[in-house]
């Protein structure tokens, strides 16, 4: 692909689902060709991400992809963000 050297400037975003998930690990892979530095930052994106079935995905991404930089939300509590962080 062209201009490979942005993608470490890109997020890519998903919502919760196990189709969302599996989809940003195609995009992902996608982003990574030959070795590339790919997609650095993903963005877990939910109308509302108070509940327990969003951090649960949150701590799947972050297992999944180890080494990128995950924003989650939306969220406006200290507690919540907390939650978020350890996960």
């Amino acid at each position: 692909p062209d201009n490979v050297d942005v993608l470490p400037y890109v997020a890519v975003s998903c919502g919760s689902s196990a189709a969302d998930r599996a989809l940003l690990a195609e995009i992902l892979a996608i982003s990574s060709p030959n070795n590339v530095q790919g997609v650095r930052t993903i963005c877990v994106d939910v109308a509302n991400g108070y509940s327990e079935s969003f951090v649960d995905c949150v701590r799947q991404v972050r297992a999944a992809h180890p080494n990128h930089t995950i924003m989650a939300g939306n969220v406006v509590t200290c507690e919540m963000t907390e939650e978020l962080i350890l996960s």
